[in-house]
């Protein structure tokens, strides 16, 4: 229950925090659109030709993974980082624990880990397509049901010293952040998190490096369908590497 103050830093432009925050609430306001977009495509709209298709119903809970980090970062981080004059009326509110912080914490960070691991199913996914085409169906009819489960809970081990320590505010440029008391002094945040990407990395390497050579050198098993969302998939892959690069 100890109150842990902080201080506003006035030294910076409040004009162009500001705009720093409309340019950020305008490119993650498209990946939300988009994100948006693909749910309804494959739940609603077109359902009757996504509903049994295992990667796509992969790709929705991606998708909502997305969403929750966008909208944490909106009307969260990126809010009170940047519109500096909210520092002062807003932080005040949040010196002593408050459940809205935890919340706020633990969803950004849940969800971040699980997409790390919706990575790695999507992968795996794309693998099993091309190497075993035949019993692909049959086995993602098992596995789509497991990696829901472990997409939901596999989480839980990286964010449970987050559960037992103390979130609080901390200045972040002219307004603030999140940050945690580790209760457990070396079960890290970060060092969960990175385990948890490397892993994903390791997956994303191997398992599109093998859907690539089978697309490359047996391309009369796959039909032309399959082999465009292949492609896709890597193209996907490449782009969580470097994503996953800039992170750890």
């Amino acid at each position: 229950n100890e109150t842990i103050l902080f201080k506003c830093d006035n030294s910076y432009n409040t004009f162009i925090e500001i705009l720093k925050y409309l340019g950020t609430v305008f490119y993650l306001s498209i990946g939300f659109i988009l994100h948006i977009f693909l749910m309804k495509t494959i739940l609603i709209s077109q359902k009757s030709f996504f509903k049994d298709n295992s990667y796509f119903q992969l790709h929705v809970v991606d998708s909502i993974a997305s969403i929750v980090v966008t909208l944490n970062e909106l009307f969260f981080f990126k809010l009170f980082t940047y519109l500096t004059p909210l520092c002062s009326i807003i932080g005040p509110f949040f010196w002593t624990p408050s459940i809205n912080l935890n919340m706020v914490y633990i969803s950004l960070n849940h969800a971040r880990f699980s997409k790390s691991i919706t990575q790695i199913f999507m992968v795996l996914n794309r693998m099993s397509c091309v190497l075993f085409p035949t019993a692909y169906n049959r086995i993602w009819r098992v596995m789509s049901s497991v990696s829901y489960l472990l997409i939901l809970f596999l989480p839980c081990a990286g964010m449970w010293n987050v559960w037992i320590s103390r979130i609080y505010l901390k200045s972040l440029r002219g307004g603030f952040t999140l940050g945690y008391e580790k209760t457990v002094k070396w079960a890290a945040l970060s060092l969960f998190q990175s385990i948890f990407i490397l892993t994903a990395l390791a997956f994303t390497i191997v398992c599109s490096s093998i859907t690539f050579f089978k697309l490359i050198f047996l391309p009369e098993r796959i039909k032309p369908a399959e082999k465009s969302l292949c492609l896709t998939s890597i193209f996907i892959s490449f782009t969580f590497v470097s994503v996953a690069i800039t992170q750890v």
